[in-house]
């Protein structure tokens, strides 16, 4: 016969096994298939979790905690959902065409509600011929100056009442700045065999050649311009890591004091350079690269126009703004950066 002292011991055994080491933190539940204890108090035991449930759900109590994800095919279906996509571009609307029997530039005489002598224009439209109203002034655009070289255009459009213009450029583009000092026209030469990566990306090695020296920085200080990374475009990563719009853009991070302008009290003035690319290696050497300073630019400013002008190859001149330098009479006169839109060739 057991004495009473071991009995008693055998009988606190259980709580003693049972009970959380002082050392052990509490927290509530979380319904984690690892936790011994399920919600509804009934436990795993040391066998390891209970048999999943096959009853056919009518009228059947799940054995699933009520914190489980109730169906894995949809935590599935949703990765990668976290993430924002970026919506997708709004279609281009479809430019109107001249009227094709009528000779340029596609108008007639006619009288406006209040007498007076005006003109209206013919378009077609979806194939449908369409009037514009009678009026005094000039249309909002004309079918006559569209152009579309993709990645930019503009165009006539129509929405159903009136005439709009329409006009894009997109992200793709490449756009590097070029220095216009004697308001010379924006030609460019064709694509040279040497090649050059005016992306900065390697997405486009050989593209027309302006004849105007682009706006460069050696940002990697090797004594060379040796991609677009170091002219100022689509191909400028900027501090936010994406890649500049258009080349104002990545010319504005610049700005420092914030005026406007890039002139001397901003540090990247004195690092800046012209680049012609003499010897047609396409790549900007030392003995290529003018500074800004030398060439005496005085400061660049960023309020910018768009007016496109483009070759028949797709290239365009498109943003616009002024800058001034001093002449050799040391006289202040204006010259224009403009950036250029460039056709991968």
């Amino acid at each position: 016969m057991l004495s009473p002292r071991i009995v008693l011991s055998l009988a606190l055994l259980p709580a003693l096994v049972l009970a959380p080491g002082c050392d052990e933190k509490q927290g509530p539940n979380t319904g984690d298939i690892a936790d011994d204890t399920t919600t509804d108090g009934s436990g795993d035991g040391p066998d390891g979790p209970p048999e999943p449930d096959t009853t056919d759900g009518e009228g059947a109590t799940s054995s699933q905690s009520p914190d489980e994800p109730v169906d894995s095919e949809d935590e599935t279906d949703s990765e990668g959902d976290d993430e924002p996509q970026p919506p997708p571009p709004e279609p281009r609307p479809q430019a109107v065409q001249i009227c094709p029997e009528l000779d340029w530039p596609q108008t007639q005489e006619c009288t406006t509600e209040g007498g007076e002598a005006g003109t209206s224009m013919c378009f077609l439209y979806q194939g449908e011929e369409h009037w514009t109203e009678c009026s005094t002034e000039e249309p909002v655009c004309d079918p006559n100056y569209n152009w579309d070289m993709g990645c930019v255009g503009q165009i006539c459009a129509f929405d159903g009442t009136d005439l709009y213009l329409y006009s894009w450029a997109e992200d793709q583009c490449d756009t590097p700045l070029v220095v216009n000092f004697d308001g010379a026209p924006l030609r460019f030469e064709a694509a040279a065999a040497a090649s050059f990566d005016i992306s900065g990306a390697g997405q486009c090695l050989s593209t027309d050649w302006p004849t105007l020296p682009w706006l460069a920085l050696d940002r990697d200080r090797d004594g060379a311009i040796d991609s677009g990374r170091e002219l100022f475009g689509s191909g400028t990563v900027l501090r936010s890591g994406r890649r500049a719009s258009h080349g104002f853009e990545a010319l504005a991070e610049h700005d420092l004091n914030r005026d406007g302008k890039i002139d001397r009290a901003d540090p990247v003035f004195a690092e800046l350079v012209l680049w012609s690319d003499g010897d047609r290696d396409r790549r900007g050497e030392l003995s290529e690269l003018v500074p800004v300073t030398q060439a005496e630019l005085v400061a660049i400013h960023l309020d910018v126009a768009v007016r496109a002008e483009c070759d028949d190859r797709g290239n365009c001149g498109r943003e616009r703004a002024r800058f001034e330098f001093k002449n050799v009479a040391g006289e202040i006169r204006s010259g224009e950066v403009v950036d250029v839109y460039l056709a991968c060739q």
